[in-house]
């Protein structure tokens, strides 16, 4: 974008396209949608008929799936200033999709800001004969088929008027006031509420006594079924997994009862912690280390540092940055950086190792840290950390200009608004 504010799209013309045709963002479904940015760049170019014609004939190959719903939005706004030809294969593209098969459907949300309520009729008639077939089937709700066209109260009153003698309308309707009636009723509870009823549920749906049945059988090739229950439980009950934990002698079991430990913290460190980080297992190591990690404690510090020192360091041992969210002391992030230079990451563990060190700039506010939250901003390809970096960076008054400029000119807009609060 910088580069296009002061160059123009000559010499970069194939980059950008391809950032059109293909979504590049690390996690499209959690990182904001950015095709306002992406037209920007093009919109007023002499490149724009290249770019058109490639984005209409991409609607109409309707090829590359992850990239749909932001080709559809290209041509909305395309056809929103007067581009006819992205209108007619933006409509052709949306109705021409089969609405009987769930979750298969893309650009109403684009279509909707182009044609208007007539648009939103037909698109809730469509999901509602789906949700006639399928009445748990995932559709586009009104809250974001409103979202770019901003008419909201205007399509509720239209389709709840059309409702009465339109029984697909009417189905869509009623699944929109049910999860509308849900959401809100959850938004009047208390947070303290909320969490209570989330950890009944979840110790309801899996017991103490059905997660040990579980370990013991080695069942689950994956922490999450044991870091939820983790994460719910009780001090109690947390106090009987750690006894199940130095009493076993298979180490599946073991294993999988460190995982309960990975979000919640063990009640005391155990003596056989030093044993599993330098277990054969890399599981078992990488289960011990997180486990470690929930508790602060100057013995996981002063091995932690250890390992950084290590000059085998390498991207294997990474997870050991985790260790300094609750044992950071001034003085470490000098040895953290200098571990990081070691590592050839691509783009996951870059992901995973800004996590880790994100945890460890937000558990401490020292200044010293800064150079470890502009390493992640710099190098992470996630736009959601980015915008966590930036604001610890303008949090702790230590936000580099150019990374300020930078995020002015980001595809997320919440990182645009952050970085234009910062002066200079």
């Amino acid at each position: 974008m910088l580069h296009v504010q002061a160059f123009g799209l000559d010499g970069i013309a194939d980059l950008v396209l391809t950032a059109c045709l293909h979504d590049t963002a690390y996690d499209s479904q959690c990182e904001a949608e950015r095709s306002s940015w992406l037209y920007a760049m093009f919109k007023t170019s002499p490149h724009y008929s290249q770019f058109a014609a490639a984005i209409v004939a991409a609607l109409a190959e309707a090829s590359d799936q992850h990239s749909l719903e932001q080709i559809c939005n290209l041509a909305g706004l395309m056809a929103l200033d007067g581009d006819s030809n992205a209108a007619n294969a933006l409509r052709n593209f949306v109705w021409g999709q089969d609405f009987s098969n769930e979750g298969n459907q893309y650009g109403g949300q684009a279509l909707a800001a182009l044609d208007g309520l007539c648009a939103i009729e037909e698109l809730a008639r469509r999901f509602g004969r789906l949700l006639q077939q399928l009445p748990n089937a995932w559709v586009d709700d009104l809250d974001h088929l409103t979202e770019k066209s901003g008419n909201y109260d205007a399509a509720l009153s239209t389709l709840t008027a059309k409702s009465e003698q339109d029984d697909a309308i009417a189905a869509y309707v009623l699944r929109h006031t049910q999860e509308l009636a849900e959401r809100l009723a959850q938004q009047a509870k208390p947070d303290e509420v909320r969490k209570r009823e989330a950890s009944q549920r979840v110790r309801q749906q899996s017991p103490l006594a059905t997660m040990l049945s579980a370990a013991e059988a080695g069942k689950g090739e994956r922490p999450s079924f044991y870091l939820v229950f983790g994460r719910w439980a009780t001090d109690e009950e947390l106090g009987i997994v750690y006894q199940h934990l130095l009493a076993t002698n298979s180490a599946e079991t073991r294993l999988r009862l460190l995982w309960v430990f990975r979000k919640a913290p063990l009640p005391s460190l155990p003596p056989q912690i030093w044993e599993w980080v330098a277990d054969s297992d890399s599981r078992l190591r990488e289960a011990a280390l997180y486990a470690m990690a929930q508790l602060s404690d100057a013995r996981i510090a002063v091995w932690g540092r250890q390992q950084l020192r290590d000059p085998t360091f390498s991207e294997a041992d990474a997870d050991v940055l985790e260790l300094f969210a609750k044992n950071y002391q001034a003085g470490d992030e000098v040895l953290i950086m200098s571990a990081l230079q070691k590592l050839k990451l691509d783009d996951d563990g870059l992901h995973d190792i800004g996590l880790a060190a994100l945890r460890v700039c937000d558990g401490n506010t020292n200044p010293a840290l800064a150079g470890l939250a502009e390493w992640v901003y710099r190098t992470n390809p996630c736009s959601l950390c980015r915008h966590s970096a930036l604001a610890w960076l303008q949090q702790a008054a230590s936000l580099p200009l150019d990374i300020a400029e930078d995020g002015r000119h980001c595809a997320a807009p919440d990182t645009q608004a952050l970085a234009q609060t910062t002066s200079g």
